[in-house]
């Protein structure tokens, strides 16, 4: 490497008679960015730049000192050395960028407005008895409901009511704890959704999330197997070998080809011409309501492991060992998981994965086997099964 040296005007130059060499396991190729286009160079012609051809921004709102329209971070503003500031001018440029626009003080406390869609505009409120809520959840009467403080903090993190019996001036609880605030805000936002994209068009649908298409880290896969039959895995010589035959697939395929339509572009009223309120919802989930001895035990389901989906991580392996009936084999070289007969369904599995949809709880074709102690109690998997033993 070449020693580079300053000098006096500012210009950076380099010695090519003062060499240095490092010895390294690794070498990482990095750039930056500068202004050598010369359209970019005229389209920022009312922009004043320094000695050394770059904006001169102020340090502190990265604005142009010459332009205010003009925000310039990173290495074109000549203050960062290093990715984690130029993230950070991105982000201080962002707050005066908003302040510029809204006309708020630069020196005004910073924070940053939330993102902002038609959904945030559904109207959650409920009436009952002449009393209005601000939406339909509430806290029942619990230790977060015993105090003035605590009713005052459900509210404050967005809670639409609460129930309370016994009351305490002085009683103090950390039943609602300021890192739980997401709980309500994920009901209020999951129901204004909800209700948002029933006024869509979107027959049929029931809030349910639309089926997940096979994907591995986000991108559309095929079902691949090898010379002997087994699935190809994602990883190593395995997805080498993926690559080989997909590629044979591909200049065989036409770019033009139909895409399926995902379900919820379907143009279809659902019986809202506008988003419905909740008075206009109330009682569709009294049908859905029954009493216990209406279920029918003998139906069981199992696990099923999309080969597709699966990245292979061993979390599902990991808790069906640990935790559950050790009803999942691991193989050694592919690391596909398997589920065995011993499988009871307790959606152990299906809790850890963290990719949605690639384990699904299917109906067990064969009987229901409880392995406790010598004797195995045997439950048939149809109630007429029970009659044929």
């Amino acid at each position: 490497m070449c020693r580079t040296e300053q000098l006096e005007d500012g210009e950076w130059i380099e010695d090519s008679d003062q060499t240095m060499q490092l010895k390294a396991n690794f070498i990482i190729s990095a750039f930056g960015s500068g202004l050598y286009e010369s359209d970019v160079k005229e389209a920022m012609a009312g922009v004043k730049l320094n000695r050394w051809g770059l904006p001169e921004v102020d340090s502190t709102s990265m604005q142009s000192v010459s332009n205010p329209k003009v925000f310039v971070g990173g290495d074109l503003a000549g203050l960062a050395e290093t990715t984690v500031e130029s993230v950070n001018d991105g982000k201080s440029a962002a707050w005066y960028m908003h302040c510029y626009l809204q006309g708020i003080p630069y020196d005004s406390p910073v924070e940053l407005p939330k993102f902002h869609c038609p959904i945030d505009d559904v109207d959650l409120s409920v009436e009952v008895c002449g009393i209005k809520f601000e939406n339909p959840f509430g806290l029942a009467s619990a230790p977060p409901t015993t105090s003035s403080a605590m009713i005052r903090r459900a509210f404050q993190q967005g809670w639409g009511f609460v129930v309370t019996k016994t009351f305490g001036l002085d009683k103090i609880c950390s039943a609602v704890q300021n890192q739980d605030f997401t709980l309500i805000e994920d009901y209020v936002t999951g129901l204004k959704a909800l209700l948002y994209l029933r006024s869509l068009g979107l027959g049929g649908w029931t809030g349910q999330s639309p089926p997940t298409s096979k994907h591995q880290k986000g991108k559309p896969v095929q079902t691949l197997y090898d010379v002997n039959g087994k699935v190809l895995a994602h990883f190593g010589p395995y997805n080498k070998k993926r690559e080989e035959l997909l590629h044979g697939i591909r200049l065989k395929s036409s770019v033009l080809d139909d895409i399926p339509n995902c379900p919820l572009q379907k143009k279809e009223v659902n019986g809202y011409a506008t988003v419905p309120r909740i008075k206009d919802v109330l009682g569709e989930a009294l049908p859905r309501i029954g009493t216990y001895k209406n279920l029918d035990n003998t139906k069981q389901v199992v696990a099923l492991i999309d080969d597709d989906m699966c990245i292979n991580c061993g979390k599902c392996y990991m808790a069906c060992a640990d935790s559950g009936y050790q009803a999942i084999e691991f193989d050694p070289e592919t690391h596909i998981p398997q589920v065995t007969d011993d499988c009871t369904g307790c959606t152990l599995c299906l809790s850890v994965c963290p990719i949605i949809d690639c384990i699904s709880m299917v109906p067990k074709t064969i009987p229901h086997v409880i392995k406790r102690g010598i004797r195995y109690e045997v439950h048939p998997v149809k109630p007429l099964d029970a009659v044929c033993q």
